[in-house]
């Protein structure tokens, strides 16, 4: 179905399931918001929501939100339903409200997460977040049971034990790994069985999930 808005003369237009309608009214609200702050919304407009980034398409006053195409190439191609988009920042979302947070910066779809060979295919892995004293921070998935050392965070020598994974290929295929992506640095996470069990804060305060 689709849900839309006016802004002045503007019609803008969201194709989505019924279960993300207050999610898109959210949306809708940040973006009057913009609007009113002095943003213009006309073809090719890109707004930031969370993990992904939305365009706006569409020409004279009808437009249409769009999703990267994550069914082929979401660094090329877009599309109209904009289901994935919003499926990924409210399961987010839950994760950052179960561990009491207000604040969140999700790890954006283009950037890479850091993942030790074989840990896709473990039962039970740590993910974590790191930064650098320079003030860069990523996400590495560890292997519980491997012997290799854990690195620092460093991007040009992080070592032949890991690999770098999009984040929208973890959205697709490992979803809880995309879940975690949100937290802030310093937490860590464990996954067993395809699902997070754990968290734990910087200061070691930890949720037990499930």
């Amino acid at each position: 179905m689709s849900l839309s808005a006016s802004f002045g003369t503007t019609s803008l237009r969201a194709t989505c399931a019924e279960e993300f309608d207050s999610l898109v009214e959210d949306l809708f609200g940040l973006i009057r918001h913009s609007v009113a702050k002095g943003a213009v919304l006309r073809d090719g407009t890109r707004i930031l929501f969370g993990w992904t980034v939305l365009t706006v398409r569409g020409e004279r006053g009808d437009l249409a939100l769009c999703e990267p195409d994550f069914g082929t190439d979401p660094t090329a191609g877009l599309r109209e339903n904009i289901d994935f988009s919003l499926a990924g920042y409210r399961r987010q979302q839950n994760l950052i409200a179960a561990v009491g947070l207000d604040q969140w910066r999700p790890l954006p779809y283009t950037d890479d997460v850091f993942v030790e060979r074989g840990a896709l295919g473990d039962e039970q892995v740590i993910g974590w977040r790191m930064s650098d004293p320079q003030g860069a921070d990523g996400w590495f998935v560890f292997r519980i049971h491997s012997d290799c050392p854990k690195p620092a965070l460093d991007i040009t020598t992080v070592g032949g034990q890991f690999g770098r994974v999009p984040v929208w290929h973890l959205a697709l295929s490992f979803p809880a790994q995309f879940d975690m992506l949100a937290l802030p640095i310093g937490y860590t996470v464990r996954i067993t069985g395809g699902a997070i069990d754990r968290v734990q804060s910087p200061d070691g305060e930890v949720w037990t999930m499930g």
